[in-house]
């Protein structure tokens, strides 16, 4: 069973499943990483990328991380360059990298030594599972795909180390090994638990090789490994990219720690019964229980007492893979904080993605176990059945779960089907029905959102968390006098706008966009006056001025249009709208002047 024979395979098997989403387009955070970044042409700053802020960042809200991920930004620049603004090949590129990545655990496997039927079916379930289907659909999740493509490249030049017989091949592949390391953390930095991953492969593994001492075993590796990520963590530094606030809140560190629990058992069944697999999954931190701690204990007495039912080898094999998913889940298990709002906390599905390979991988081993309890005659046909079924049933969901990511519509109505008090994904099904023109749904959904959002704003008054959702708020009414406008309904527009500024009084859009509404309904002193506050609150505000201008040009005052279109322009002499209104105020002047003259 040759790499090439598999990756033919596995290239069919992944097209079949999601060579639909090659059709859909950009959803949500594809707009901020590919449509709206607005350094994603530039290739004369790369160096800016790696030692300043990279482009496409969150940074600025206390309730975000402030990601370093330099090499997904080159990335995504490449993918700019060949495509463009078209999804198409985005979504060409992701399920690429998804087998890619399937093929690479299925060789990692072979490295170990493990069968190729058992190696085949681990690469295969990785592929088709749908837990995967969030980091294969969703263009902006390569980030996913590509830090796990340069972290398996690593573990698996790591285990060709081990097997190399000369000095010079043996380091030059841990050096390797090493710097795909690097390479992946610099496409997300949650691949920093590889080095764990090494130790506890030495540990489970010894080498045993003839003339190596028994320390460089275990720490040789790891000490290149801890060098490239030193590396990593200076280049951080140089780009000041601060890290995680992980202590600055220690109750809620309390709460988040005491989820773990629950969270783990929570991937843990998604995994095996992926029945309600959805975007912006979260967890609710205040509904603490004992009983997954319980039920977490029991599992593990389970998982002991099973792995002392397999032969020697299967229960290393069936070790590692359960180090693996507790260790490649260690640093989304939320001890960083991840919080959507008040008191979820994310626990997005893209996590799985490199844990996913250790999961099956322990699942395989304890399939040994059926060996001994099953009869000899039987137990092939029986394990080849139930591989077949799993596989047919876990594509066939796999293959309804990407339809959701056709829009941002499906796609939200999804996630509130599972979470219906999540106020930011219903602000986000709003704008969806907006833009798609479902004004009467947009105002249904922002005022469900505004509900949750006064709650919780309510319910943190008096701590910085109020800001933030009275900030949202302020977006709510904003959006709903877009909806009302929409629908042609000026005074309705203008109550939302009104309650807008309770939030934020000194904001010139609302006061400019109020102003237009005065003049639909045609009381255009109070329109005038609501530019002039928009001036007073910002000198500088074009839009004020190109809209006050238009209040004089109503009233034939042309020589007041005129100065504050010159004003306007000496502000921004490059606008072309400006320039064309002035021309028409001057066109109109000289009429004027003309009619007055043959008077």
């Amino acid at each position: 069973m040759r790499a090439w024979h598999v990756f033919a395979v596995f290239l069919l098997v992944g097209f079949l499943l999601y060579g639909n989403v090659l059709s859909y387009p950009f959803v949500h955070d594809d707009y901020i990483f590919i449509v709206g970044n607005a350094q994603i042409e530039r290739w004369d700053n790369v160096s800016q990328v790696f030692l300043g802020k990279p482009s496409g960042t969150f940074i600025g809200q206390d309730n975000v991380n402030a990601y370093y991920r330099p090499l997904l930004d080159i990335f995504n620049r490449f993918l700019f360059l060949l495509f463009g603004g078209l999804p198409r090949g985005y979504h060409f590129v992701n399920v690429l990298c998804h087998v890619f990545n399937s093929v690479l655990a299925f060789l990692i496997l072979r490295a170990m030594t493990l069968g190729p039927l058992t190696a085949f079916g681990c690469g295969l379930l990785f592929l088709v599972h749908p837990v995967q289907s969030e980091a294969v659909c969703a263009i902006a999740d390569v980030s996913n795909l590509l830090s796990a493509f340069f972290c398996f490249l690593s573990f698996l030049s790591y285990l060709r180390y081990r097997s190399a017989v000369t000095v010079f091949s043996k380091n030059a592949r841990l050096v390797t090994a090493g710097f795909f390391f690097l390479l992946a953390l610099l496409c997300k930095e949650s691949i920093v638990i590889l080095p764990a991953l090494i130790f506890l492969y030495a540990l489970l593994f010894p080498s045993g090789q003839q003339g190596q001492k028994k320390w460089s075993r275990y720490f040789l590796p790891l000490g290149v490994y801890l060098l490239f990520l030193a590396g990593y963590f200076t280049l951080r530094r140089l780009a000041a990219v601060s890290m995680p606030a992980i202590f600055d809140h220690p109750e809620e560190l309390g709460l988040r720690l005491l989820s773990i629990p629950q969270t783990l058992l929570m991937y843990v069944r998604v995994l095996i019964l992926p029945a309600d697999l959805h975007y912006y999954r979260s967890l609710d931190i205040l509904h603490f229980s004992f009983l997954p701690i319980v039920v977490l204990l029991a599992l593990s007495a389970g998982v002991i007492w099973l792995s002392r039912k397999l032969d020697p080898q299967a229960r290393k094999v069936f070790y590692f893979g359960i180090g693996w998913f507790v260790i490649a889940l260690a640093p989304i298990m939320n001890i960083v904080p991840l919080i959507n709002e008040y008191a979820l906390i994310l626990t997005s599905e893209h996590f799985l993605y490199v844990p996913l390979f250790g999961f099956l991988l322990a699942i395989l081993a304890a399939a040994r176990w059926a060996y001994r309890i099953l009869p000899a005659a039987k137990i092939q046909r029986i394990a080849i059945a139930f591989f077949v079924l799993a596989v047919f049933l876990l594509a066939l969901i796999a293959k309804e779960q990407s339809r959701y990511w056709q829009g941002e519509i499906p796609l939200f109505q999804r996630t509130l089907r599972y979470q219906p008090q999540f106020g930011r994904v219903r602000i986000l099904l709003a704008r969806a029905y907006y833009f798609n023109g479902d004004y009467d749904l947009a105002i249904a959904e922002y005022q469900r959102a505004l509900d949750i959002m006064a709650g919780y704003a309510q319910r943190s008054s008096g701590t910085k968390a109020q800001a933030t959702y009275e900030e949202l708020m302020f977006e709510i009414h904003f959006d709903l006098a877009h909806c009302y406008e929409a629908l042609q309904d000026p005074l309705r527009a203008l109550d939302e706008y009104r309650r807008a500024l309770r939030f934020r009084p000194k904001d010139g859009r609302v006061y400019n966009n109020m102003g237009l509404n005065y003049f639909f309904i045609r009381e255009f002193d109070k329109a005038a006056a609501c530019f002039r506050r928009a001036l007073k609150l910002d000198p500088r505000d074009i839009m004020a001025l190109n809209n006050l201008a238009f209040y004089h040009i109503h009233n034939a005052n042309y020589f007041r249009a005129e100065g504050i279109l010159r004003r306007a322009l000496k502000l921004d002499p490059l606008s072309g709208s400006l320039r064309q209104n002035l021309q028409e105020v001057l066109a109109t002047k000289k009429e004027v002047f003309e009619r007055e003259k043959k008077r």
